[in-house]
């Protein structure tokens, strides 16, 4: 009886069951018609009568584009685009592929990670041929397995372009303490992609072995003892960094040479004091324009020396320190700014915690001087007829943090009792010499006359009867 009542709910199994199988077949189908209709597969790829092949797992997740050929004669250049799930992606074999490859092609690759995806990644990614690397949202395993291989610094450093952000270094706690007991590190590792023209490192934090948390490289204080090098980018025009592995972020910046740079993004860096492109702006990137140092940890507006070029050439420059911790608005930082040697600088300072105390009466002072007075050095011309106020205009509008009773009221316009500040009281440096010397003869004559009247009381009372009479 119970058989027989199961025999209707047989026939709906068996019709699920072969829809199932054919979502199957169909997916099957659909997968292998998606890795066709792909450009061209990496094994055995024929590219004008040049044929080459990679390792896997690269052509399991990885297909490459055909881009039109370079300026120069002859060079093609090839874009391999990777998506990595479930899986490490070694890029040694994608060295041991170039040293295999002829001359005269290029080699962009751009790697996306998605669930589970790694990449085995020795920074910094030195390659034969390889002109662009783009590493985004992966973990990156044996960063810092060839930090201390000088075979590193043979490979030539043909990378233009290089971006890695979004991405976690993983690291065991036996790599750590090999990494941080090294006594030496190649110039490779410590300076990167010295031939680049745009570099970006961005959102890379760090994870050690059996710690509870991920932590920001620069969180770390013990470095490796190593012989500093000075490293010289002559060709980088953009560079964004918010970490550096080897030493404090901004030793590492100040221990570079960027000749020929134009954007320097130092943005979330945790940068504590403002870099030597700040405190001597152009001294040594005479092209400069764009310097973000905001999100950071800078308490103090240090003096900027300006080094542009008196015949007026230099281009327009913008140095933004918005979301730091500075709280002073002394004045030393400021006078500088107006001079006409920085006539072309803007440094931004909105946003950061400023204490309103006695102090900020001086810069009151400043503003009503330079800002409200519009006076000749805070003007600029366009098109040589229109003047507008400075750039530096923005500085009337800024606000209190601290204490908390003032907080989001607008400095310029605080009284000297809202800010603690007693009025002085005026001294009266200069009194009129003549009524002084008047009232001196008067009070010699009275004094001179009561002594001649005491002195000679008997012989004037004398003199005086015998008038009398």
């Amino acid at each position: 009886m119970g058989f027989c009542l199961l025999q209707p709910y047989r026939f709906y199994v068996t019709i699920l069951l072969c829809i199932l199988y054919f979502q199957h077949v169909t997916t099957e189908n659909k997968n292998k018609m998606q890795s066709t209709q792909k450009s061209p597969e990496l094994s055995g790829h024929v590219l004008n009568n040049i044929s080459f092949s990679i390792l896997q797992p690269w052509d399991q997740y990885c297909y490459i584009n055909e881009l039109p050929k370079l300026n120069k004669l002859g060079e093609y250049y090839i874009e391999i685009i990777c998506k990595v799930n479930n899986t490490v992606l070694n890029f040694l074999d994608f060295r041991r592929f170039t040293s295999r490859i002829q001359e005269n092609m290029l080699f962009s690759v751009d790697i996306t990670c998605g669930y589970n995806g790694s990449v085995f990644f020795p920074y910094p990614g030195r390659a034969r041929l390889l002109h662009s690397l783009r590493i985004s949202n992966c973990v990156l395993k044996g960063f810092t397995s060839e930090a201390t291989s000088d075979v590193i610094d043979t490979i030539p450093d043909s990378m233009k372009y290089f971006t890695l952000v979004n991405s976690v270094i993983f690291m065991s706690q036996y790599d750590f303490q090999q990494f941080q007991g090294a006594k030496h590190l190649t110039q490779a590792f410590q300076c990167g992609n010295v031939n680049a023209v745009k570099i970006i490192e961005y959102n890379i934090s760090c994870w050690i072995g059996n710690m509870n948390k991920r932590s920001r490289l620069e969180t770390f204080q013990a470095r490796p003892n190593f012989r500093e090098r000075t490293c010289t980018y002559k060709y980088l025009r953009h560079l964004q960094k918010s970490f550096s592995i080897i030493q404090p972020f901004t030793r590492r910046i100040d221990k570079s040479m960027y000749p020929n740079i134009e954007t320097l993004n130092f943005s979330a860096a945790s940068i504590i004091e403002t870099p030597k492109q700040v405190q001597e702006w152009r001294l040594e990137s005479k092209y400069l324009k764009y310097l973000d140092l905001s999100h950071n940890l800078i308490d103090d507006l240090y003096p900027i020396i300006c080094h542009d070029s008196h015949n007026g050439d230099s281009p327009e420059g913008f140095v933004d320190l918005r979301y730091n911790n500075i709280s002073s608005l002394r004045l030393f930082g400021f006078t500088k700014l107006i001079s006409s040697i920085c006539d072309k600088l803007t440094v931004n300072i909105r946003n950061n915690p400023f204490r309103c105390d006695c102090e900020v009466k001086h810069f009151q002072d400043f503003l009503q001087k330079y800002i409200i007075n519009r006076t000749a050095s805070s003007f600029r011309y366009m098109h040589g007829e229109k003047t507008i106020l400075t750039r530096y205009k923005y500085l009337y509008d800024l606000k209190c943090y601290n204490p908390p009773s003032l907080r989001g009221r607008i400095i310029s316009e605080l009284s000297l009792s809202e800010i603690g500040c007693k009025p002085k009281l005026q001294i009266v440096t200069y009194v009129p010499t003549g009524p002084i010397i008047v009232v001196m003869l008067v009070s010699l004559f009275l004094c001179v006359s009561l002594f001649v009247g005491f002195r000679y009381r008997d012989q004037m009372a004398v003199s005086c009867s015998k008038w009398l009479k």
